[in-house]
């Protein structure tokens, strides 16, 4: 019986050592990824390169974790992305959508939808944002822009404006750009 016992443990541990190979922390999705962080790394600087004033990396850590790190062009000073401003964050985090679209081997959708994303960018630094949108256009056939910001009318394929009166929103008009 203790050596029955004994197999069926080894077995048991065998399978849990398999799963944690797979699944685990240091995993086949963590393997494939550290073997992308260059190619998102690469991708992201091209997407950002004339957009901004940090470069923006994916790195895993010593513990395998994921980090998003900000690194300042003139100070080479790095700080983790949720340290950062508003338009840090937000061009960020459009870079990375944008990104993982374009490496990913699922099926890619032409399209990208934001609604009101630039609540928290200020206005002097949309200009550097228009630029990001240039270069998105390549990643996608579309990008349909909800905004209350009249600012940001030239960058995408369709504007759809809202319009705010006594606290209720509603569509104040929607057009489409004309090539």
């Amino acid at each position: 019986d203790l050596i029955r016992k004994i197999k069926s443990e080894n077995q048991t541990q065998g399978v849990f050592k398999t799963y944690l190979t797979i699944f685990g922390k240091n995993g086949i999705s963590k393997i494939i990824l550290r073997n992308m962080v260059p190619l998102i790394n690469q991708e992201l600087y091209r997407l950002l390169v004339d957009s901004r004033y940090f470069i923006l990396e994916l790195n895993i850590n010593d513990k395998n974790e994921v980090e998003f790190l900000m690194i300042d062009t003139e100070t080479r000073v790095v700080k983790p992305l949720n340290a950062g401003s508003g338009y840090e964050k937000t061009i960020s985090s459009l870079a990375l959508r944008s990104v993982l679209t374009k490496i990913s081997s699922l099926p890619k959708p032409n399209i990208m939808v934001m609604d009101e994303v630039f609540g928290k960018i200020a206005d002097e630094n949309l200009e550097m944002v228009g630029e990001f949108f240039k270069k998105i256009k390549t990643y996608f056939d579309h990008i349909f822009v909800i905004s209350h910001n009249t600012l940001i009318r030239n960058w995408s394929d369709n504007l759809l404006m809202v319009k705010k009166e006594d606290n209720v929103s509603s569509v104040d008009y929607i057009t489409p750009k004309i090539s």
